[in-house]
């Protein structure tokens, strides 16, 4: 009897975080991508420089459609090109009558959201009560959805659910929410946009299935110098004005371990946004403030001294302990836990 299964589709490394949450929760599925990409018969996790996770990317032309139940349709990101070909696996798929779940939103799907304009009608600003998270970083990372997923599979781990706002499409997948399209694609008066995004994170705090929110923040954290703009920060410093987080975490690339930078970068979060920052995620390292700076990091599993940074491999930096994260987070937040 044949087995069947899930197939995502095109795979690439913007998708990369939503294939390693899906190993973690569910483990029958198949990855394909096309060929030229550099990635068929590698491991998913090739796509972004990182250990196996035990998934390997096949060829599209390969696949036996008798197997597949389900196709989810990846959004590619800014990679254009391939919509052409998704086109022709959409018509395979509709020939072999499988169901499909749209994640780009060019073509039929099955998870769906409510319409930015749907019932919309502009009530009150009140405090919002469950605590928030909020992901930045340094440079707008693919790591941010890969951090963000990590902590929703880690939070439910502990017992606390979260739900993630996005940018990140593929996130729809994860029953997770997708900024409203009048904060990053069609520019409105900032108030209806305030009063867009605020209801997002209301209607999260208003869920009683949600204990945590967790907010993806585009764009770079701040303008880093004069030739690297990051969008000057914008979307930060408009979240942050709207709904000052109570746990930030800032994700730096592994180039900017250094000790200088991670002390202006410091210095901007409390001067520009009057908030500390609470974790740096380093690729997947994970820098703690409290009694001093330390990094966390598997398989080690040991807490290093800013002293000895300059001696951490490479190969050190690849896998946070999450359930550290986790427990720092819920004692931050300890004060909301009234269960």
């Amino acid at each position: 009897m044949a087995i069947k299964t899930t197939l995502f589709f095109p795979f690439n490394d913007y998708s990369f975080s939503l294939i390693d949450y899906v190993k973690k929760i569910n483990g029958d599925f198949v990855v394909a991508s096309c060929k030229g990409t550099g990635l068929i018969g590698r491991d998913v996790a090739y796509s972004v420089n990182m250990p196996d996770i035990g998934v390997n990317v096949l060829d599209i032309a390969d696949v036996s459609w008798n197997q597949i139940t389900d196709f989810v349709i990846l959004n590619p990101g800014d990679n254009l090109a391939l919509y052409k070909q998704i086109k022709k696996v959409y018509i395979l798929a509709k020939e072999n009558k499988i169901t499909i779940h749209d994640l780009t939103g060019y073509f039929d799907t099955k998870i769906k959201q409510k319409k930015d304009n749907e019932s919309f009608s502009p009530r009150p600003i009140s405090p919002i009560e469950k605590p928030i998270i909020y992901i930045s970083g340094i440079f707008d990372s693919i790591h941010n959805s890969l951090i963000s997923l990590n902590l929703k599979f880690y939070l439910k781990e502990a017992g606390y659910n979260s739900k993630i706002m996005t940018y990140n499409k593929n996130l729809k997948y994860s029953n997770d929410i997708i900024f409203d399209s009048s904060f990053l694609e069609k520019p409105e008066k900032l108030y209806f946009t305030q009063y867009k995004l605020y209801e997002q994170i209301k209607r999260l705090d208003d869920d009683m299935n949600v204990d945590l929110i967790i907010v993806q923040v585009p764009g770079g954290f701040s303008q880093l110098n004069n030739y690297v703009f990051n969008d000057f920060g914008i979307y930060f410093a408009f979240l942050n004005n709207l709904i000052r987080p109570d746990y930030l975490i800032v994700s730096l690339p592994y180039d900017f371990i250094d000790r200088d930078m991670v002390k202006e970068i410091e210095d901007v979060s409390e001067s520009k946004y009057n908030k500390k920052i609470d974790a740096f995620v380093v690729n997947n390292g994970y820098w703690r403030f409290g009694e001093g700076t330390t990094l966390s990091s598997q398989p080690k599993d040991t807490y290093l001294p800013f002293s000895l940074l300059d001696s951490i491999k490479e190969d050190d930096m690849y896998t946070i302990n999450y359930s550290e994260l986790v427990d720092s987070i819920i004692n931050v937040l300890g004060e909301y836990d009234d269960r």
